[in-house]
């Protein structure tokens, strides 16, 4: 329409498929594709146009709903009737692209509101919206309602025309939203229109991998625990080692040629109690060559202690 802003395009997966008849009915399967909604009121018109000897617009109806982020646009070019653009248009998320509206890859989703499904639906069906408002009520709630054709009953059956009602709701897009789940919901039930969410596949798949991954993450940190626990009750049991060694040099220390510093007091750390080498070098006799032995053993363990950061 000459003057009016191009709308944004809505990413979809795969190509569409045509009307198929199905005994009395008409089925429509339309799978994910790139969607650029000036085209899709033409391709809906051309579908509808393919459908009209069929006599009846009941049967199994599959409209797909994604979840992206959705960038303003103008709902009646999508199906060709009025819709509820007068309220509210959808609003842009924030910090939303501004060109694609679904990245690949990207940690957040919007999902599509009522009003564009019920927007597919009513193209797809050829059904016309003859009206919507919302009414404030005496509670400061907003009541929204919307008046649409019902599909015939039968294959002969004449359409109906039918006033719905959402819940209470602190906006009115909020009202509306739930005006328009009250319509498709009726549709889903009466008339079998089906809303197919392409990504409920994919997001149960990613759902579970999740959910193996939180276990195997809960796995992993329990064994690091273990692992963890085990290291310090070896270096307690390395340290309680290392000191008793010393004090066997302190305790022996006047038969013994060893000098012992910081043994005094029971609560000092094994790393600060020295104990060094006091004798002739080389040792001669035997007992210098044993105190000469618990020097290099505790000298050697202290190193490689500090080396590795407190741990043998």
């Amino acid at each position: 329409m000459p003057g009016r802003k191009r709308p944004a395009s809505f990413l979809w997966e795969g190509r569409p498929q045509k009307l198929a008849r199905q005994g009395d009915g008409m089925s429509c399967v339309t799978d994910a594709m790139d969607y650029d909604f000036d085209e899709c009121g033409a391709m809906l018109a051309d579908d509808a146009g393919a459908s009209a000897g069929a006599g009846s617009s009941s049967g199994c109806l599959f409209i797909n709903a994604s979840s992206a982020a959705v960038a303003a646009f103008d709902f009646s070019e999508l199906t060709g009737v009025v819709l509820l653009e007068e309220l509210h248009g959808v609003q842009e998320p924030r910090n939303a692209p501004p060109a694609d509206v679904y990245v690949p890859g990207a940690a957040w989703s919007v999902p599509i509101p009522k009003q564009v499904i019920l927007c597919q639906i009513l193209g797809r069906l050829r059904l016309q919206l003859h009206g919507f408002g919302a009414v404030i009520e005496p509670c400061g709630m907003v009541r929204g309602w919307l008046e649409v054709d019902t599909p015939p009953s039968g294959v002969h059956g004449v359409r109906g025309r039918q006033r719905f009602v959402g819940g209470q709701r602190s906006t009115n897009y909020d009202a509306i939203e739930s005006a328009c789940f009250s319509v498709i919901a009726e549709l889903s039930v009466k008339h079998d229109v089906i809303v197919k969410d392409l990504n409920f596949g994919k997001v149960k798949r990613m759902e579970k991998k999740l959910r193996a991954a939180n276990e195997w993450d809960k796995l992993f940190r329990y064994m690091l625990d273990m692992k963890d626990e085990e290291l310090k009750k070896i270096k307690r049991d390395y340290d309680s080692l290392l000191m008793e060694v010393k004090s066997v040099c302190k305790k022996f220390g006047d038969v013994l040629p060893v000098r012992c510093s910081g043994l005094d007091d029971s609560k000092v750390d094994c790393e600060d109690a020295m104990v060094m080498y006091a004798g002739v070098r080389p040792p001669v006799f035997c007992f210098e060559e044993l105190a000469y032995d618990l020097v290099a053993v505790i000298s050697k363990a202290s190193a490689a202690a500090a080396e590795h950061g407190g741990m043998v």
